[in-house]
């Protein structure tokens, strides 16, 4: 948890984007859901999913 707390500050001073890290446009109810729910899974950083 160390080096993702390190990337993201490093990301935040010189305004890079990676994996880690990004800013996501909640538009509806349904997103910001989606969004909390998909935030509580142990592997949320895992960025190989299946359209279902």
């Amino acid at each position: 948890m160390k080096i993702a707390n390190f990337q993201t500050r490093l990301a935040e001073e010189y305004n890079i984007v990676n994996q880690f890290n990004s800013l996501i446009a909640i538009e509806t109810q349904q997103q910001q859901r989606d969004l909390d729910r998909y935030n509580k899974y142990g592997d949320k950083y895992n960025t190989e999913y299946e359209n279902s």
